[in-house]
């Protein structure tokens, strides 16, 4: 019961955090692994560094979907290319059970043509694969990486939600995600 109203407050605090942030930027291409690729900075100035965040291999298993993912910030997964056996840069895949068949692995984004959007407070990575229009909606994969400001955690996973078919989203809390040399005021 407990986990469920968590989840469900968990889920709300995401939607109005989204619908509430304002727009700061354009999506911008997140290019190669540059480390200058993993800096935002907006029209007034503001900047946030993720730098700190790339090059690093995550993974989270969602204990009731049974799934686990693998990815990289602004850099590309070097786990996920391993277990495709592939030479394309991932910067994303997830290990699935489908039709009771366990271990189904899919690349979810590719690293090559990634884009960032930066809000107040909150930067979202977006990166793609294209299937075929009969496996996703639009011929696209899409994980999403929200990167949610918070000053009390280095990086924590808060959620893995798929709002629809295909799309991924993976809500991340990170003082990395806050505007640079910004203080908390208590």
């Amino acid at each position: 019961m407990y986990k469920t109203c968590f989840k469900i407050l968990l889920l709300l605090t995401v939607f109005v955090t989204i619908s509430t942030c304002i727009k700061i930027d354009t999506p911008i291409d997140i290019g190669s692994g540059d480390t200058q690729k993993c800096i935002f900075t907006d029209d007034g100035g503001k900047t946030i560094d993720l730098t700190p965040l790339q090059n690093i291999e995550y993974s989270y298993f969602d204990q009731y979907s049974l799934s686990e993912y693998h990815y990289g910030i602004c850099s590309p997964s070097t786990h996920c290319q391993d277990i495709l056996n592939t030479e394309v840069e991932v910067e994303s895949c997830g290990i699935f059970e489908t039709n009771g068949a366990p271990n189904v692995t899919y690349a979810i984004g590719l690293f090559a043509g990634g884009t960032a959007q930066v809000f107040t407070e909150v930067t979202n990575l977006f990166y793609y694969q294209n299937v075929a229009n009969n496996v996703c909606p639009g011929g696209k994969m899409i994980m999403q990486l929200e990167l949610n400001c918070n000053y009390f955690y280095d990086f924590v996973v808060h959620a893995v939600l798929q709002p629809r078919t295909c799309h991924t989203i993976i809500s991340i809390g990170t003082i990395h995600a806050c505007e640079k040399n910004s203080l908390v005021k208590l």
